[in-house]
């Protein structure tokens, strides 16, 4: 099912049994206590509770706080077109399943792999939140949850809900089912009478996972199929504060109500110069501080004095009073500025990879409104510059 063979079922297996085998034989030492790593990860299949519980708090908080700013509910479904399916259903008359045959017009090539598919529905998603009438919204009032979930055949089609102000709605339909239709995706689905849309979405996150409780080996072809070709379950926006935060207080607070805390300024955060939690209090409590790591002297003999330590690729330096950099192996300046390639020397895998980098750095929660409005420009650039190209449709 799910178009995994035999093979592919071994190969996901022996990735559990390896990944069990090496959480479970290593570990850390805290002060002469031993901890295994199996203890504290958790994923689909290990710790699987935990994950479902951690998943379902991120649901609804996000549910909480678009309900505190009255934001309405948009359910949607993208399913690929059928150069992605190897299979293709035949229904009678009275919409019964007749039989399932090979599909045609399936390409069979390393760009419709059923991860190459789980890619491109990430991008159709992104594509939706870059119309206008999604991106005019502010930050603040525009939240989502997706989910991948996988047809019979394998290929995976993405369900998100997505809530956004009620008078937004109707233009943000609109919009959303024009470029759909421009791009062809003749199976675009939005629903906006979604009575209770926390419980239609866990229908289908909660469906996607096996229920371990019993037999922890009960693992079923659908687990296997997001190991074996690498596919994560679940995203959310990155409204909230950030999972790295919350997870300090241990539990004693849920997403929500750290993110409330951290807005009313009742949480102070320090970070370093990667954007990494150093230290965090709430009130007079230290939730967190990152302590330094020691660092044990070396047991070997000191570097002989004639070892040449290697000479650094570049200095850095200033031409014209920008920064620069003299570059020492090709021995010539150049400025910062000129480092990375103009968009019209790129290649589709740079465009796509110079893509995630930015909407990495989009949903850092660290960033300020001043950073984000840089990179909304250069994504706005990078939209124009593919639709120039033929590369996207746009509206």
């Amino acid at each position: 099912m799910y178009g995994l063979t035999d093979n592919d079922r071994l190969l996901a297996l022996d990735k559990i049994k390896r990944q069990k085998k090496y959480l479970s034989e290593n570990g850390v030492e805290i002060f002469g206590q031993s901890y295994r790593f199996i203890d504290f990860f958790k994923n689909s299949f290990i710790n699987s509770d935990r994950y479902i519980a951690e998943i379902n708090n991120r649901v609804n908080s996000l549910y909480r706080y678009a309900k505190d700013r009255n934001l309405t509910n948009i359910f949607l479904t993208i399913t690929l077109p059928s150069e992605y399916h190897p299979k293709r259903s035949i229904y009678n008359k009275h919409g019964k399943l007749v039989k399932i045959e090979d599909n045609p017009k399936y390409i069979n090539d390393e760009a419709h792999t059923h991860k190459e598919a789980s890619k491109e529905l990430s991008r159709l998603f992104h594509r939706i939140q870059q119309l206008r009438a999604y991106r005019d919204i502010s930050t603040k009032e525009k939240v989502y949850f997706r989910v991948f979930e996988p047809h019979k055949d394998g290929t995976p089609h993405l369900h998100a809900s997505i809530f956004i102000p009620k008078d937004k709605v109707d233009s943000f339909v609109e919009s959303a089912t024009r470029w759909a239709k421009l791009n062809g995706l003749t199976q675009f689905k939005i629903e906006t009478d979604i009575k209770n849309p926390i419980a239609y979405l866990m229908k289908y996150i909660l469906k996607t996972f096996d229920d371990l409780r019993e037999d922890e080996d009960n693992i079923s072809d659908l687990t296997l199929w997001y190991i074996r070709h690498g596919i994560c379950r679940f995203y959310s926006s990155r409204t909230l504060i950030s999972l790295e935060i919350y997870k300090k207080f241990g539990g004693s607070h849920d997403l929500y109500e750290v993110t409330k805390m951290y807005e009313n300024q009742e949480i102070s955060i320090l970070i370093d110069d990667r954007k990494k939690p150093v230290l965090i209090t709430y009130g007079n409590y230290v939730v967190y501080n990152r302590k330094p790591v020691k660092i044990q002297k070396s047991r070997y003999e000191p570097v002989p004095s004639e070892y040449r330590p290697k000479k650094p690729d570049y200095i850095d330096t200033e031409i014209n009073e920008e920064p620069a950099i003299y570059h020492t192996r090709k021995k010539k300046f150049i400025k910062i500025k000129d480092l990375r390639k103009p968009l019209s020397k790129m290649s589709i895998y740079e465009l796509s990879k110079y893509r995630k980098s930015l909407e990495d750095a989009f949903y850092n929660p660290f960033n300020d409104y001043d950073d984000l409005s840089i990179i909304e420009d250069k994504l706005m650039i990078l939209d124009r510059f593919e639709i120039e190209k033929g590369l996207y449709h746009d509206i």
